[in-house]
């Protein structure tokens, strides 16, 4: 199952931030992880609960003139797309990336899929190379990023 789009809605009137929270509910794909009233309690915000898309300063106004559905969409566009590179990886080399993102080592990886600790080492190499990819830190991201794993 893919992850909801966690959303935080920032604007400076109480009834807009509660009219978008109301229309962003009606979609399945989408969660209002909070709100802020201004751009300082956003950053804030943002750093706690690290929102996927942050929608700010929605006139009422303009959230008629786009309505929920509008709205949805550009959150939609706004949430980055996975690599392409990711369809490139084994199943193998996906339930490495997936301990990656448990924060597990390469011994770690190598007892829970019953490989040697070279071999888990080799498909971490090999998901670098295809995802073009400094560390493994990077592909642990990536993995969460991209519902690959939770966080």
């Amino acid at each position: 199952m893919t992850r909801r789009i966690r959303i935080l809605v920032v604007d400076d009137e109480a009834q807009v931030r509660q009219d978008m929270r109301d229309r962003l509910g009606e979609h399945p794909d989408m969660q209002v992880v909070g709100e802020a009233p201004g751009g300082a309690a956003a950053v804030e915000r943002a750093a706690d609960l690290q929102p996927d898309v942050i929608v700010m300063d929605m006139s009422g106004a303009m959230l008629e003139d786009a309505g929920g559905d509008g709205v949805a969409a550009a959150i939609r566009a706004a949430r980055p797309e996975p690599p392409p590179e990711l369809a490139s990886l084994t199943a193998r080399e996906r339930e490495v990336i997936l301990g990656l993102a448990r924060g597990l080592s390469n011994q770690d990886i190598a007892e829970e899929l019953t490989i040697t600790e070279r071999t888990a080492r080799t498909h971490v190499s090999n998901i670098l190379a295809k995802l073009k990819l400094s560390s493994r830190t990077q592909a642990a991201l990536l993995a969460i990023q991209h519902d690959l794993a939770e966080p």
